[in-house]
């Protein structure tokens, strides 16, 4: 399974139990073989950053975009794990 971070920006006048509520959304549309792993928020740039493994990007994006009104899916990388340890 391939690994991706996306990037989103929030909608800055959605409230909190807006937020939740998409993501409750997505988490009930995850479909076979799709996980959303962690998010991290980094309110001064007013960017959320996730990530996912998924089959490919297309299926992140299908999926998202139920959320489009909420939190805007800027970009999608597809990445790979760097394990620091490797180099200690």
């Amino acid at each position: 399974m391939a690994r991706f971070i996306i990037v989103h920006t929030p909608n800055l006048e959605i409230t909190q139990d807006q937020l939740f509520e998409s993501a409750h959304e997505i988490l009930a549309s995850l479909e076979p073989g799709v996980q959303w792993l962690n998010s991290w928020s980094a309110g001064e740039a007013n960017k959320v950053f996730c990530e996912w493994e998924a089959p490919d990007a297309e299926t992140i994006r299908r999926i998202l975009a139920k959320i489009e009104h909420i939190m805007s899916t800027d970009e999608i990388h597809s990445v790979v794990q760097v394990d620091p340890n490797l180099f200690r």
